[in-house]
């Protein structure tokens, strides 16, 4: 982007930095580094949706402040997705106001993507979400649902678990416990194009919600369920778990895959596991990969009541809901696990 002529001298530590011939200075900087203080003309924020929250944003922002510009700029791009990014920047505040400008930009008007690339991307979105990834656009789900592809009759089938497979098991520790239990399928899926293919599934078969009850007894209860847990089954927990619990489930559960998805690489943040469940619920080919037993409970706190009843705020923030949240962590555990939203490998044509 910047012709050698135009570097005078470029320093890679601490902090990759680069002089001009004109004596701007360019910072490069990732989310995790600091600039405390820094006062700039422009800041450039790319991928800006992987800003784990607005606090981040907003401290970058204030960065474009040097006294001496003639014009202090701020420009953003990434994916408009949900949460606290579309807070900042779809507002009716923001959207009126004069100093900002949303520019949309849709993947399919690439002529430098090739179609397989646009077909992979179909399958990494929900099928409501399409617009959102696909086309770049906001997007406003019916009712404001977090699992806004959820539908009970599509989604709970008249299909009970098999005794004679091993399950997969999603925990939630705490004072209100919850563990659910989910066997892996193979979906049969079409692309756009009508070509089909087999891909990996999870169908939900039980669940377990335990209150006031330590992590140990937790875990006795979930092994005296009667589902087959081998050595091929995966325990998943919540990255945040603490090291007794830990301990807890190793003297119940000494061999079982204990996986925890980790926290320096930003699995653990919670939007990208509600974007694959609502995809594996349905993505943009209209193919289902995630299912659930009938026979499971329509009480509160259970799974079938937290999905239709887990929304976001008019900021589009989550609401938080104590008695529902935990089974719906449980579940996101497991489908971010054995069926997670796959968008590595994309090549591009080179430029002419």
């Amino acid at each position: 982007m910047c012709p050698k002529e135009l570097i005078l001298r470029e320093w890679r530590s601490p902090d990759w930095e680069i002089l001009l011939a004109n004596g701007h200075r360019i910072a490069m900087r990732t989310v995790r580094g600091s600039l405390e203080g820094a006062s700039a003309v422009g800041i450039l924020i790319d991928e800006v949706h992987m800003v784990p929250d607005e606090k981040i944003w907003l401290n970058y922002q204030a960065r474009a402040r040097d006294p001496r510009a003639r014009q202090r700029k701020v420009i953003a791009s990434g994916v408009p997705m949900q949460g606290w990014l579309q807070g900042c920047f779809d507002g009716e505040e923001q959207r009126n106001d004069p100093n900002r400008m949303n520019v949309f930009m849709s993947a399919l008007e690439n002529t430098y993507l090739p179609s397989e690339v646009i077909e992979q991307f179909r399958r990494s979105a929900p099928g409501k979400a399409a617009e959102m990834y696909i086309h770049g656009r906001w997007i406003s789900t019916p009712g404001d649902k977090v699992y806004f592809e959820f539908n009970p009759a599509r989604h709970f089938v008249n299909k009970p678990g098999n005794r004679g497979q091993f399950v997969h098991i999603g925990l939630d520790v705490g004072t209100q416990s919850h563990a659910v239990f989910a066997q892996e399928t193979k979906a049969s899926c079409k692309d756009e194009h009508g070509r089909a293919s087999m891909q990996p599934g999870l169908h939900f078969v039980d669940e377990m919600r335990i209150l006031s009850a330590s992590s140990e007894a937790v875990c006795r209860q979930v092994r005296e369920r009667g589902w087959r847990i081998t050595d091929q089954s995966c325990l998943m927990v919540d990255p945040m778990i603490r090291a007794d619990e830990i301990d807890a489930i190793r003297r119940v559960f000494p061999k079982i895959n204990l996986i925890r998805r980790s926290k320096k690489n930003k699995a653990h943040y919670v939007e990208p596991g509600h974007h694959a469940v609502n995809c594996a619920l349905n993505d943009a080919d209209g193919n289902t990969r995630l299912t659930f037993s009938n026979e499971l409970s329509r009480e509160p706190g259970h799974l079938y009541h937290s999905f239709l009843n887990f929304k976001r705020t008019s900021s589009r923030r989550i609401t938080r809901d104590n008695l529902g949240d935990h089974c719906l962590d449980a579940m996101r555990y497991l489908v971010q696990h054995c069926i997670p939203v796959i968008r590595g490998g994309i090549e591009v044509y080179n430029r002419l």
